[in-house]
């Protein structure tokens, strides 16, 4: 055993002496090769630090060394002959400093109609070649007007960002389609979609300015009550911090901003001291205020000597021939008009003076453009206290608004003037927004300023330029090439012509000698200083609309602008080939550019995109805020259940589900422990159903029945109010929705976030100050 014990002892040792030895046998081996004999490539250059050279980190995109910060301003619904600027009667000073400073366009030309002008701005290229054929609100299933602007028409906010530039957008948007509108998007058409870094502003057609429903970047935006509150003042001051933080932070890069306040378009608000800087000033009536129009254009020099006046529409009301209670309110609303549009440039002056406070604006570029189509004449004869009237589907007694008078151009209306005014205001030309066919629906006033780049400041430029051209104007002016790819997709042409030539000469000839014009079944065409004009299809006075002329059977006009800048003489009866001529290049072009077919889009959104298609079923257990109607329960022509499942306390108040506001709407709420629904068709058809008992604290269930007569809008309803299944209010609605609940306000549960539906209670205290454990909403089929 002693023998066994130490032969091991010594082979033990002998064993440690071996891996001792092996070890460093083994580091020796390591070196030359790897363990286990394996031969395997040298780690090639660039795999370590050492051999990896320096670091190489991405660069951001840059600007082209030199390239202008540049402003674009677009107001609304504002007419050639609105502005001092060309002759108007409203007092535009931030307009008239920056025309005295650069150069004043007279042959600038919009779509005719929202949409289409800021889509055909943002593109570079015709509305329907990039599907806003017409407003998003009402497109329809045709490629040239579904309003799904493609991938492959980047945004002028697009380039520029992708070549080194910051971009934000402020105010009116209305160019994403209606049912991308909802809380979960898709964004691709929202502001921030389409290339804008910061968004702040509405996507609709207009918002109240005292209780806007606003959005930033792509959530909703509530704002707390100011008594003094105005969007415009608010859009100035967002714009003005906006540039001062990217100023501070990112001083290398120019910036781009898009400021369209909304202003003039419906509804006409202004602050009370505006409002009364213009009180009387209209007394004279609209064929007063037209004959002063253009005899101050003619002193001006922004239309050429010896031009005439477009001949007056037959149907429209002379203003000798009104009542005088007529007259004072048709006034009342022109007083609106003139006072929001005055006050908007005042802000955007604002905007302009903090631009001149830092310096920037010697290396900005700015482009003003009044209006994105004509001055409105779909007030009609008598103007509407309410713009919401006429998607309800009811006519406004004058003699309410005569008694409301006061209410004009304040938050307790939704003022639209009057048409007889609109006429006046696009002087020298006929009709007004809407008629593609027509100057006046086309031609708006425009002012570029940029130091250092304008032969002679002050001076009038009279090429014919499109809202297409501003966008290659840009780029041009910041030595950026419009794209053939952008972001992976091949890009269709900009068609828009740069119309940078114009800055530095007066003489030289338009490079852009022809354009289409298509809007409302309004058609035209311009050629080498001739336009081919139909005859338009209704016009805004007629009593009774005329009927129906078919497409085929439609008559054109002819007129040479060349020497009748106002398109007051039709000359189709001496040029009938030139005539011929032109409509037959209309319908070529027409049918390449996507404008086919020709249509009215009234009554054509069935079957488009709808995120509840076929979804009768509604399930709210938190609360939500400004849910878009496209993405809400569609209650128009429908009946309709609402249960809510609650726990009441003393006296509980606030609303349950709401959608709309104050000047159209629905609101099932808590008065004082009492269940209330409002229906409000407008301020002047408001229906309240109430409760006499307030409910006794503790869980209950109430339910709303909402029981059509027919499914079908306008339909009278029956509507019932039941608490823990016993009816305890019933009522009747004369008359439902005709088209949509509201164009300006969204959807909420548990509160009403921007106006109330109700005048009983205020955005305030509209909270449900109980617990709402679920709301259901059950659609008919």
């Amino acid at each position: 055993m002693r023998a066994e014990r130490t032969g091991s002892r010594q082979f033990r040792q002998a064993l440690l002496g071996c891996a001792a030895t092996g070890s460093v046998l083994a580091a020796s081996v390591v070196s030359a090769s790897p363990p286990g004999g394996q031969t395997t490539p040298a780690p090639p250059p660039g795999a370590t630090l050492e051999t990896a050279g320096p670091p190489k980190w991405p660069e951001p995109a840059r600007a082209p060394a030199g390239a202008p910060n540049v402003l674009i301003i677009m107001t609304d619904d504002v007419g050639f002959g609105s502005t001092s600027t060309f002759g108007g009667p409203v007092p535009t000073t931030t307009f008239d400093a920056l025309a005295r400073e650069g150069l004043r366009y007279n042959r600038f030309h919009t779509t005719a109609i929202c949409s289409p002008t800021r889509a055909s701005l943002l593109t570079g290229r015709n509305p329907q070649d990039v599907g806003v054929g017409y407003v998003t609100n009402w497109s329809s299933g045709f490629d040239g007007y579904n309003s799904m602007i493609p991938k492959s028409a980047g945004t002028l906010p697009q380039v520029l960002r992708a070549n080194g530039y910051d971009t934000a957008m402020f105010g009116k948007g209305h160019i994403t389609p209606e049912w991308e509108q909802g809380p979960n998007g898709p964004f691709d058409r929202w502001p921030t979609g389409l290339g804008f870094d910061y968004f702040y502003g509405f996507l609709g057609a207009d918002t109240s300015a005292f209780q806007p429903s606003l959005i930033e970047n792509t959530r909703p935006s509530l704002k707390p009550r100011e008594p003094d509150y105005h969007l415009d003042r608010d859009l100035a001051d967002h714009a003005i911090d906006w540039i001062a933080e990217q100023r501070a932070t990112t001083p290398d890069r120019p910036f781009f901003i898009y400021l369209a306040p909304g202003t003039a378009h419906a509804p006409n608000h202004a602050p009370r001291e505006w409002l009364e800087r213009f009180r009387g000033k209209f007394d004279g009536g609209w064929d007063k205020l037209r004959e002063e129009i253009v005899s101050r254009q003619r002193k001006l020099g922004v239309i050429p000597p010896g031009t005439q006046d477009a001949p007056r529409p037959e149907t429209l009301p002379r203003w000798a021939d009104l009542s005088l209670e007529r007259q004072r309110l048709y006034a009342r609303y022109m007083e609106a008009y003139a006072a929001s549009l005055a006050y908007a440039d005042h802000e955007i002056g604002r905007v302009i003076a903090s631009l001149r406070d830092s310096g920037e604006i010697d290396n900005t570029m700015i482009v003003y453009i009044q209006g994105d189509n004509g001055a409105s004449a779909e007030g009609s004869f008598d103007g509407k206290l309410f713009e919401q009237s006429a998607l309800a589907g009811v006519k406004e007694d004058p003699a309410y608004a005569e008694k409301h008078i006061d209410d004009i151009g304040t938050e307790r209306a939704y003022n639209l003037n009057t048409g007889g005014w609109g006429w006046a205001m696009n002087a020298p030309f006929p009709w007004a927004k809407r008629y593609g066919s027509h100057l006046g629906g086309t031609r708006n006033g425009m002012v570029i300023s940029w130091k250092g780049h304008i032969a002679d400041r002050g001076g009038l430029r009279s090429q014919y330029l499109h809202v297409s051209d501003i966008m290659p104007t840009v780029l041009e002016a910041a030595g950026i090439a419009a794209p053939e790819q952008l972001n992976g997709v091949r890009q269709k042409p900009v068609t828009g012509i740069s119309a940078a030539y114009t800055l530095k000469s007066r003489t030289a000839p338009s490079r852009r000698t022809s354009q289409i014009f298509a809007m409302s079944e309004n058609l035209a065409i311009y050629r080498d200083g001739w336009m081919a004009s139909s005859k338009p299809k209704v016009t805004p006075w007629d009593a009774v609309p005329p009927a129906p002329v078919k497409l085929a059977d439609r008559s054109w006009e002819l007129y040479n602008l060349d020497r009748d800048f106002s398109q007051s003489r039709d000359v189709a009866k001496d040029y009938p080939e030139r005539l011929s001529s032109l409509v037959g290049e209309f319908w070529n072009e027409a049918r390449n550019g996507q404008i086919f077919p020709i249509h009215s889009t009234d009554g054509q959104q069935k079957g488009r995109p709808d995120p509840n298609r076929d979804r009768r079923q509604f399930v709210y257990t938190r609360p939500v805020t400004q849910v878009a109607e496209a993405a809400a329960p569609h209650i128009v022509g429908r009946s309709f259940t609402i249960e809510a499942d609650l726990v009441a306390g003393e006296a509980t108040n606030g609303v349950l589900v709401a959608h709309g506001g104050r000047f159209s709407g629905y609101s099932l709420f808590m008065d004082k422990g009492r269940p209330v629904f409002t229906y409000n068709l407008t301020p002047a058809h408001l229906t309240r159903i109430e409760a006499t008992a307030p409910l006794m604290p503790g869980p209950h269930r109430i339910a709303l029945t909402f029981a059509m007569d027919e499914e079908k809008g306008r339909s009278p309803a029956t509507v019932r109010i039941m608490v823990d299944g016993k009816e305890v209010a019933s009522g009747r609605v004369p008359q439902t929705f005709a088209l949509v609940v509201s164009h300006s306000e969204g959807f909420d549960v548990g509160a009403d976030n921007v106006s109330a539906v109700d005048p009983g209670y205020e955005t305030e205290n509209s909270r449900f100050s109980g617990v709402l454990n679920r709301l259901v909403f059950l659609l008919s089929n």
